[in-house]
């Protein structure tokens, strides 16, 4: 089953090419990508496995975004988000950022400076994660034609029988 890849998106060109780099030394497929609006248009457009946003390139509209992305997924589906947050000291400013990304619901955060195992760890989880929702979606789907098939199978089984015993 294809995880589908990584997607990141940070303001911060540099960091986002060093990530890319250690996590494809680790065989993890990951796609840098300009902004959130962009990396919703891939969400909506190709299987991903999981979205890792650095903190600064999640304010405000943004959040609306990817909130608005997130309220659309069809019910098997819930994007893993991992959102890179800045180290230090617990002020307004990181609290005021709390409560903006409370509407993105279940996401994971990951302070930095952060050591590369420990990115690869929390990626891979939540590419697994991700990989058992399509899975899901999979099953999801051959169930769905089985009972098609068997409707039509009873429907053929009673068209049958009224030609024959009318």
């Amino acid at each position: 089953m294809n995880k589908g890849s990584l997607h990141q998106t940070s303001k911060i060109v540099r960091n986002a090419e060093l990530i890319e780099n250690a996590l494809n030394v680790s065989n993890v497929q990951s796609e840098v990508v300009k902004d959130v609006a962009s990396a919703v248009d891939v969400f909506h457009t190709r299987d991903v496995g999981a979205l890792l946003i650095a903190e600064e390139a999640l304010r405000g509209a943004q959040v609306v975004l990817l909130t608005s992305a997130s309220a659309k997924q069809p019910a098997w589906s819930a994007l893993p988000v991992l959102v890179l947050t800045m180290g230090g000291k617990e002020t307004f400013q990181s609290r005021r950022r709390e409560q903006e990304r409370l509407s993105l619901g279940d996401t994971t955060l990951l302070e930095r400076p952060i050591r590369v195992a420990t990115l690869l760890s929390s990626v891979k989880a939540a590419q697994q994660a991700r990989s058992r929702q399509y899975e899901r979606r999979l099953a999801e789907s051959v169930l769905r034609q089985s009972e098609k098939l068997a409707l039509v199978g009873r429907l053929a089984s009673s068209i049958a029988h009224e030609s024959i015993i009318p």
